[in-house]
């Protein structure tokens, strides 16, 4: 049965009291665009973090990235914290026929840290899938 209920505006700047709908959250259309504008920001901040994360992780392998015989690079987790390569930085995990552990690959980088290294390879068109 539908009726007036009191409520109080969910909008942080607001909290004003109102009589509206049982489900209605915000007391006017403009609390709810701040609303909705607040949290549009937050998520743009979020992302804006991660794609910088990317781009200096990105940036710091390809910087280092030199092929030995095996095709792969192996770095010193010390000489990678000293380049600041971001230890959160999002990846994806990634598994290549030539080895039994899967890696993490960022851009066209994959690493897995084994033995106190980075070992890192360029991913492959062929023999690689992500997991």
């Amino acid at each position: 049965m539908p009726g007036i209920y009191l409520k109080v505006c969910q909008f942080d700047y607001c909290q004003r009291e109102f009589e509206g709908r049982k489900d209605q959250k915000f007391c006017c259309v403009k609390c709810k665009q701040h609303e909705n504008n607040n949290k549009a920001a937050e998520r743009k901040l979020l992302v804006k973090k991660h794609t910088q994360k990317l781009e200096k992780a990105i940036s710091i392998l390809n910087g280092i990235f030199k092929r030995n015989e095996n095709d792969e690079c192996i770095v010193p987790i010390l000489v990678m914290e000293q380049l600041g390569f971001p230890k959160d930085c999002p990846y994806l995990p990634m598994k290549d026929d030539r080895y039994k552990d899967p890696f993490m690959l960022i851009g066209n980088f994959a690493y897995q840290i084994r033995n106190n290294n980075f070992v890192i390879i360029k991913k492959r068109k062929y023999g690689t899938s992500i997991l």
